[in-house]
C-alpha cells in the first residue's frame, strides 16, 4: 500500500512538474508568472518595500510623492504607498479564498446535477441558471449597502461566492455528463461502489486541472469586485484593499488635483492591473496546456 501511495505521488509530482514547464515556457504563462511572483513577495514580505505600516501617521496631512513617501501622505497623515503594499495581502487574499470556495460549491454542485440527472438535475439547473440571470456586482452592493454595520471582508467573499459558483457547476455539470459514461466509472458501478464513492474518486479529481484554470481566472474577477466594492465605499476599512485607497483618494479627489498627488489614485489602479494580467495570462496558459489544440508552440 505505501508503494502504490509513493507511486501515486510520484505521478502527481510528475505531472505538476510538466504543467510548471509548460506554463513556464508559455509566452503569457511566464508573463503572468513573473507578474504574480513579485505580487507574493509583496503581500509576505512588505518589508521589503516599504518601512512604513499602514498605521503610521505623521502631523502633516496632504504631502506630495517625494523619495521617503513615494506615493505622498494622506488626509490622516498615512503613507499612501504602505497602504498599497500591505493592501496587497488583502486583495490576493480575498481573490484566493473567494475562488476557491466559488469553485468547491460549483464542483459539488455540478457534479451531482451531472451525474443523478432526472429531478435533481433539473432542479440544481434551475436554482444555478436563475442566480445566473442576477447583475452579480448590483446585487453585492445591494446587499453590502443593506448590511453595512456588519458588513467585513469575509461576508465579501462568502457573498462572492454563493453568486457566483453557477457558471462553474454548469462547466462541471457538462464534464460529469462525459465522465459519467467512461469505462472505469462502469466499471466501478458494476463492482458495486456507492455514487460517493465514484462522485469524490472518479468523477471530481478528473476534474481539478479544469477548475484549477478556472479558478485562477476568478482570482482576478473577484480582486476588481472587491476593489470595485470598496471603491464605493462599501468594503470593509478594517482591512484595506486596493479599492480602499482609490476611494480615500477619490474623497480628496481636489487636493490630489491641487498638490499634484496623482500617485494617490494612479497607483492602486496600477497593482489592481497587474493583479487581473497575470491571473488572466496564467489561466490562458493552463487552458492552452488542458486543450492541446489550442496549444501555443
Amino acid at each position: 500500500m505505501a508503494r502504490t501511495l509513493k507511486e501515486k505521488l510520484g505521478e502527481k509530482w510528475e505531472s505538476l512538474k510538466e504543467v510548471s514547464r509548460y506554463v513556464w515556457h508559455h509566452k503569457m504563462g511566464k508573463v503572468g508568472v513573473i507578474i504574480l511572483a513579485f505580487l507574493l513577495i509583496m503581500a509576505f514580505f512588505p518589508g521589503l518595500f516599504t518601512k512604513y505600516t499602514p498605521d503610521w501617521t505623521s502631523d502633516e496631512t496632504f504631502v506630495p510623492a517625494s523619495w521617503d513617501h513615494p506615493c505622498g501622505i494622506d488626509q490622516e497623515g498615512k503613507d499612501i504607498w504602505a497602504q498599497i503594499v500591505y493592501g496587497t495581502r488583502i486583495s490576493l487574499a480575498v481573490g484566493f479564498i473567494a475562488a476557491l470556495l466559488t469553485v468547491t460549491i460549483g464542483a459539488l454542485v455540478g457534479t451531482v446535477a451531472g451525474y443523478y440527472g432526472d429531478i435533481v438535475d433539473e432542479i440544481l439547473v434551475f436554482v444555478s441558471d436563475s442566480i445566473m440571470m442576477l447583475p452579480s456586482l448590483l446585487l453585492l452592493i445591494v446587499i453590502a449597502a443593506l448590511f453595512s454595520n456588519v458588513w467585513n471582508i469575509w461576508y465579501t467573499i462568502i457573498v462572492i461566492a454563493l453568486i457566483s459558483w453557477p457558471s462553474t457547476a454548469r462547466m462541471v455539470r457538462a464534464q460529469t455528463l462525459q465522465l459519467k459514461n467512461r469505462t472505469y466509472v462502469e466499471a466501478a458501478i458494476t463492482l458495486g461502489a456507492s455514487k460517493k464513492r465514484i462522485i469524490f474518486r472518479h468523477i471530481l479529481p478528473n476534474t481539478i486541472p479544469l477548475l484549477f484554470a478556472r479558478a485562477t481566472i476568478q482570482v482576478a474577477g473577484f480582486i476588481v469586485t472587491v476593489a470595485s466594492l470598496t471603491f464605493l465605499g462599501l468594503g470593509d476599512p478594517h482591512n484595506p484593499d486596493w479599492g480602499y485607497v482609490m476611494y480615500t483618494a477619490n474623497k480628496n479627489m481636489m487636493m490630489i488635483v491641487m498638490k499634484g498627488m496623482w500617485q494617490w489614485i494612479v497607483v492602486p489602479g496600477v497593482m489592481i492591473a497587474l493583479a487581473v494580467i497575470a491571473f488572466v495570462c496564467l489561466g490562458e496558459a493552463l487552458q492552452d496546456y488542458l486543450n492541446p489544440k489550442l496549444r501555443r508552440r
